[in-house]
């Protein structure tokens, strides 16, 4: 006899092991005429037959009618049901009998898997029972993916009659995610389709919406009370709102849905800059900026993006429009394809920081002639290029100085740079940070520094152009609202209740006061951190005396903002009349100290200022810096002390300089330091002042002229008057000029005279100074305004011109004399050799002798 043994699986040999040898081979082998038996031995299954022949076939045979299914069990929570065994029994009494086992069913827990082993046809009818019971009772968890929060919260609260069977039954669990927009269902396969099928529907039959609003204070407000009053104002409704917070996560992008913190903005003119992180293909400009190739065809980084997104139909518009072009394109303009921005401006790429200039320059002049309103840039020349960020920064940033300077653009009002590396944003934020808090101008110097009092920045009410000041400010981080109804005038109900919610609690107040024209660099810092504190926006405009900072936000945020910057202004004039009297008194009286029989040194303008007021208050002691150190002056025994130090002081009066005292010819002012006195019509003086007045035609009726008499501006005058003739060496310093004003300040210039701090209100054609016409009918016709009774008002003023040279924007003190000499000039002008106006730089110079109020 011959034998063989067989490879076969496991299972099987568990199958033949666990019935009878000799039944089985009469079974298997020689009721089909085989003449072969088969018996295990050493764990192997050896067929004994007659021949070699009978082995084959025996074997074949084996193979051909003996088979095993795996069935992998995903959920092993199946293994344990009762009703899993119950059908197994079931189907083993189905296919078995007490005289012949056709398959055997196993179930391995270690393996998660139930094995089925038998006679094929049995045993492939008992797989497909189990597999179809553990399909049906494996337990699953499927997510519904709907439009927004808002959507869910609608299904969960207005549609829980649709779905809570399925909890009731506690055969599917239903989790609401708070933090992303997803339905989790989970339970048996069997119960979750139907339960998925059904959330589908719901989430399908709806209409949502995103509702943004960027008003400073708004996500507060509705975070804090503005929430119980739209709870209350949407509790029969038929929508549901809900206020996107921080970590909500979108579905597509899984980030956070609000813009990110790090958005830096600045006012350029009419034009918005923006600077922020984000992904330039989801930008909803009028347009957006691609950096490519000759070809405009380059796939690569952010190119790529661009190209890929926005589909085909723009790849084809690009090769079309270069085909049909003789020469070689820099830049064209093609539509948006697939893309929520309006347009796309394909340009070629650059990686040299004046290139990107040049490049960033023309494509906003593009979009002005294409009347395109908002614009957003990738970082030019950051990524293929290789370029540095900073000089990237520094370059985009300069582009859109330079554009709303030359350009004065009407219809681009936003331009965005949208950085896809977040670690370039600091480099951006400094090349705004380098320009703001300075002010733009018309002609040649965009942004000038703000100065000081005595710095520059100077001027008064009769100025010829106009200027703006500027600060980085705090991105308002807007209120987003997801809305959820069943129809269109659902959603159109829920924006008009948010919309009047923060309409009534919403403020905006303007804050106009010619002190805010001394705001300083401290000061914008202040009102930034203002911002912050009360979650209000702030805006400051430097125009001189028309200065204005203008609070938006919550009612009681605004108010609070608002006595902030009150408390500011007072502050400001504070120290503005104190520096302003000081000067006055610096040249009235010089208070000097000597340390240990050292050179003289004459004290600051503010400490001389304390130590003369003292002394006229007849004040014992004063306390005073010198170097820095505290001392307390003894101002009856003329030294300061600090602890065993003596320091010598003096006090010179400056007064009896002046080899010209009061005029003869004023009124007695009896103590008074400020007297107007009304001429007499037809007197020698009205006459020679009326002459002036008409020497250039100018018919307007007068209808009084009156002297100003102050004693102070007058000896200050003087002594400027003899210091320019000493300097100079003639006496050819003092012009009779013209200066038109309003009715608001005659007051003012009365007491304090010409004072150029408040010049701005039209800007600084020839400088930052004092204007003064040759011509009173130029000073009549554009700087005299009317009162409510028609009347205007204009000074002839006494003006010490001296040596004066071409005036240009933005000068804050006349120009040297050569370029090694301090020697300054004293004005400027706008025509040396025909002049029709001139700038004084120092408040001293000029002298307001006659108010002529005509008509």
């Amino acid at each position: 006899m011959k034998q063989k043994c067989l490879k076969i699986d496991r299972s099987v040999l568990e199958f033949l092991r666990s019935v009878s040898c000799e039944e089985m081979s009469t079974d298997l082998f020689i009721s089909n005429g085989i003449t072969a038996v088969y018996t295990i031995k050493n764990e192997d299954v050896v067929v004994i037959g007659s021949t070699e022949k009978a082995l084959i076939e025996a074997e074949k045979r084996v193979n051909m009618v003996i088979t095993s299914i795996d069935l992998v069990i995903e959920d092993q929570g199946v293994l344990q049901m009762p009703e899993l065994q119950d059908l197994k029994k079931q189907l083993q009494e189905m296919f078995n009998t007490s005289k012949k086992t056709s398959v055997i069913i196993n179930f391995s827990k270690q393996t998660a898997k139930i094995i089925v082993t038998g006679f094929r046809e049995p045993v492939m009818k008992v797989s497909d029972n189990l597999g179809r019971f553990i399909v049906e009772h494996t337990r699953i968890e499927e997510t519904v993916r709907v439009k927004s929060h808002a959507a869910v919260e609608f299904i969960k609260d207005r549609k829980s009659q649709d779905w809570q069977r399925f909890m009731k039954s506690k055969e599917v669990k239903v989790n609401f995610d708070s933090k992303r927009p997803w339905i989790r269902l989970s339970g048996e396969r069997i119960f979750v389709q139907p339960a998925l099928t059904v959330f589908k529907r719901l989430a399908d039959s709806l209409y949502t919406d995103t509702y943004i609003i960027k008003k400073a204070g708004a996500k507060k407000y509705f975070k804090e009370q503005g929430k119980m009053r739209l709870s209350m104002l949407l509790k029969e409704k038929s929508f549901v709102v809900v206020l996107q917070e921080d970590d909500m996560l979108e579905e597509d992008v899984g980030k956070v849905s609000s813009p990110p913190l790090g958005v830096h903005t600045m006012q350029l003119g009419r034009v918005t800059l923006e600077v922020s992180s984000g992904d330039i293909t989801k930008e909803k400009t009028d347009a957006i900026v691609n950096s490519s190739n000759q070809t405009f065809s380059l796939k690569a980084g952010v190119s790529k993006a661009i190209l890929d997104a926005a589909g085909l139909q723009v790849e084809n518009e690009c090769s079309q429009i270069v085909r049909s072009s003789n020469t070689q394109q820099t830049e064209i303009v093609t539509s948006a394809g697939r893309l929520p921005c309006g347009n796309i401006i394909h340009i070629t790429g650059r990686n040299s920081p004046s290139d990107i200039k040049d490049v960033v320059l023309s494509v906003l002049k593009l979009c002005e002639s294409r009347q395109i309103t908002s614009v957003a840039f990738p970082a030019l020349g950051t990524g293929q290029g290789g370029a540095k960020p900073a000089g990237v920064a520094d370059a985009m940033v300069d582009a859109v100085v330079d554009f709303v300077k030359k350009k004065k653009p009407v219809h681009v009002k936003f331009v965005k740079f949208l950085i896809f590396q977040t670690n370039m944003l600091g480099d951006f934020h400094q090349s705004m940070v380098r320009i703001s808090g300075e002010k733009v101008e018309e002609d040649n110097d965009l942004f000038t520094k703000i100065k000081d009092f005595f710095g520059g920045a100077g001027g008064s009410s009769e100025s010829p152009t106009n200027e703006e000041f500027m600060m980085v400010g705090e991105e308002i981080e807007p209120a987003v609202f997801q809305v959820c109804g069943e129809t269109p005038e659902d959603l159109k109900e829920a924006r008009d209740i948010i919309r009047s919610l923060i309409v009534r609690e919403h403020l905006t107040v303007p804050i106009c006061d010619p002190a805010i024209a001394h705001f300083t660099r401290e000061d914008v810092e202040i009102l930034n951190g203002m911002q912050r504190e009360f979650t209000v926006s702030v805006q400051l405009e430097k125009k001189g005396q028309d200065s204005v900072v203008t609070l938006e936000g919550l009612t009681r945020d605004v108010h609070c903002a608002e006595s902030r910057i009150r408390d500011m202004i007072r502050k400001v004039e504070r120290n503005e009349n104190r520096r302003r009297e000081a000067f006055m008194i610096s040249s009235v009286v010089k208070w000097q100290y000597q340390e240990n029989g050292r050179s003289i040194i004459n004290f600051d303008m503010l400490t001389n200022y304390d130590l003369e007021k003292a002394f006229q208050n007849q004040q014992p002691s004063v306390r005073i810096k010198i170097n820095n150190d505290d001392y307390d002056a003894d101002l009856i025994r003329k030294e300061a002390r600090r602890g065993r130090m003596r320091i010598e002081l003096n006090r010179v009066d400056l007064q009896g300089a002046a080899r010209s005292s009061l005029p003869s010819h004023w009124e007695d002012m009896k103590g008074n330091p400020v007297v107007l006195v009304k001429l007499t019509a037809g007197s020698t003086e009205y006459d020679e002042v009326e002459k002036e007045f008409r020497r250039t035609q100018l018919r307007s009726n007068i209808i009084k002229i009156e002297r100003v008499q102050n004693s102070a501006l007058w000896r200050n005058y003087m002594i400027k008057k003899e210091e320019l003739e000493d300097k100079n060496n003639h006496k050819n310093n003092e012009q009779r000029l013209f200066h038109g004003t309003g009715p608001d300040k005659t007051d003012q210039i009365n007491h304090h005279g010409f004072n150029r701090s408040y010049a701005g209100a039209h800007g600084a054609m020839y400088g930052n100074g004092s204007y003064f016409a040759v011509d009173p009918n130029y000073s009549a016709q554009g700087y005299s305004k009317s009162d409510v009774n028609r009347h205007k008002r204009m000074y002839l003023a006494r003006v010490l011109v001296g040596d004066f040279t071409q005036g240009k924007p933005g000068l804050p003190v006349p120009p040297a004399k050569s370029s090694n000499s301090a020697d300054l000039y004293n004005s400027v002008t706008d025509n040396i050799s025909n002049p029709t106006m001139f700038v004084i730089f120092n408040d001293v110079q000029a002298y307001p002798e006659y108010l002529i109020t005509f008509q």
